[in-house]
């Protein structure tokens, strides 16, 4: 029987762009004669939210009738209602513009929200996407707020860090956040500069629209999934992240100042990060990056060992686990986390004395009940306030 590592791997060649003759000949042949009925590989494309991806990247290559009947039937069916619900996302974004143009703000669509003016791959239904995400200067955040709940959104509460919490509006598919930040830091991208450098999206019917920079969006992309999310100091694989990272890479190439973008992350302390996160999609993807552009002569073998270690991870589940849930209980005083909260801090002693704080209040505030709070609330900067 196939491990989930294997599994992995047919997915990501699956949706692998560029494939030539001779590898889909092998595509082929596996897809063909696969022992588990292609449950396997099915099973982990719902789990990575990629579903209608491959559906997408098999119709392309040709490859979906290699699937037996009935799953061919639920991919299609899984991609129709993907489609149908991003559409929707797509006009509530647009209403949502345009009813911050009319107190003259031009928001900025961050992560998979830029997906619904510039599919991945062309293909609008080929992204699941949760929520909405737009950036608003901050000195303008409380107007837009009071505004968007004229228009009918409701917040699903009060307390916020780096962006407000998630708006709600009967009738809409997605819930609204409304970010301060980029992300949440504020140093390794300040706000003004995300906003600045915004370009223009098209978005038609008058409404004024705008994304990150090409090379603050891959930014986004690498920092989110493994700073934000953890993945990185977890050893755990963001498959979906980098996979709209490889999207990122072919529409935008050209356009991304890799030599900008690394000198940004090392400067920061994040060039281990920067070469993990390609060096992944280049092993899953097949994206490869000139190691020259990011000032090294190749993937270093502590790159190459924090691979390994996420693909461990990843066939042995039960280590998956121990890693999210370790995740799990030190969420709230991860470093950016706590200087959000708390302000920069002045090296090691500093920052320990801010996680100590900040873990005194949170008892003080919870008491018993806080690591079941912590459970179930990955997003635990709500709690800190």
């Amino acid at each position: 029987m196939a491990s989930n590592v294997q599994h992995l791997m047919l997915l990501c060649r699956c949706l692998k762009r560029g494939m030539d003759r001779a590898e889909k000949s092998q595509l082929r042949d596996e897809l063909t004669s696969a022992d588990d009925g292609l449950t396997g590989l099915i099973s982990l494309a719902s789990e990575q939210y990629l579903t209608p991806a491959l559906y997408c990247a098999l119709i392309e290559i040709d490859l979906l009738v290699c699937l037996p009947g009935e799953l061919q039937t639920y991919l299609a069916g899984v991609y129709k209602l993907n489609l149908e619900r991003n559409e929707d996302l797509k006009k509530q974004a647009l209403e949502t513009a345009a009813t911050l143009n009319g107190i003259d703000i031009e928001p900025v669509l961050l992560k998979g929200g830029v997906h619904l003016f510039h599919p991945a791959f062309d293909d609008l239904g080929s992204r699941m996407m949760v929520d909405i995400d737009m950036m608003v200067p901050k000195a303008k955040l409380e107007h837009c707020i009071e505004v968007l709940k004229t228009d009918g959104y409701v917040p699903e509460g009060i307390e916020w860090t780096y962006h407000f919490p998630a708006m709600e509006r009967p009738g809409d598919r997605a819930t609204l956040e409304l970010h301060a930040e980029a992300a949440e830091q504020r140093s390794v991208l300040p706000a003004d500069e995300a906003l600045s450098d915004a370009v223009p999206i098209d978005a038609g019917s008058g409404v004024r629209l705008k994304s990150l920079s090409p090379t603050h969006q891959v930014w986004h992309n690498i920092f989110h999934a493994q700073v934000q999310d953890r993945n990185y100091v977890l050893g755990t694989l963001p498959v979906r992240q980098i996979y709209d990272f490889a999207a990122l890479n072919e529409r935008l190439n050209g356009s991304i100042d890799w030599q900008a973008l690394s000198e940004r992350m090392r400067a920061h302390g994040l060039h281990k990060v920067l070469a993990a996160h390609l060096y992944q999609a280049d092993k899953l993807f097949g994206v490869s990056i000139d190691p020259v552009v990011l000032g090294s002569p190749g993937p270093a073998l502590g790159t190459r060992l924090h691979f390994r270690r996420c693909l461990t991870q990843f066939r042995w589940r039960p280590l998956g686990s121990i890693a999210r849930s370790l995740g799990a209980l030190t969420h709230p005083f991860k470093k950016y986390n706590i200087e959000l909260i708390y302000g920069q801090s002045n090296g090691l002693f500093s920052l320990l004395i801010k996680r100590l704080r900040h873990a005194a209040h949170l008892l003080a505030k919870y008491k018993f009940a806080l690591f079941a709070r912590i459970a179930s609330n990955k997003d635990m900067h709500y709690l800190s306030l």
